[in-house]
């Protein structure tokens, strides 16, 4: 690139071999450096195990922590297999303990999630668990 502030997004995991070529403008020396870079993929998925969804703006939402994922979607499922909660791929839409987030509360008790995510070079992953929901 002749760019003086180059950007370069790498997208898969691995080495890569960037060449750094400066020219003083006043006395026309060129400088040229070799380095490498490492890309890695990073992520961290946690999941809450419990939430307290009691109005007292202390853990009143069901939030999983995703970090290098683009996207995710969770669904939770009450014991009987009822859906109570989709986020239907929007991962700021967080589950209140109410029934579809209406204003009907959930009971307390075990729920089970599905957690799809999409990572950054485009790989799925899935995990399934429980979530306990006290007020």
């Amino acid at each position: 690139s002749t760019q003086t502030n180059p950007t370069i997004t790498y997208n898969a995991p691995g080495n890569y071999q960037v060449i750094l070529t400066a020219i003083n403008s006043q006395t026309g020396c060129i400088s040229i450096d070799t380095f490498t870079v490492v890309v890695e993929l990073i992520e961290e998925v946690e999941i809450p195990n419990v939430f307290t969804p009691n109005g007292d703006f202390m853990n009143d939402n069901f939030v999983p922590t995703a970090i290098g994922v683009i996207e995710y979607e969770l669904i939770i499922y009450d014991r009987w297999g009822k859906k109570v909660f989709d986020n239907g791929g929007d991962m700021t839409k967080l589950w209140n303990g109410k029934l579809n987030n209406t204003g009907k509360d959930c009971a307390e008790g075990v729920y089970y999630y599905r957690f799809k995510a999409k990572r950054f070079n485009g790989e799925t992953f899935t995990r399934f668990g429980n979530v306990t929901l006290l007020r």
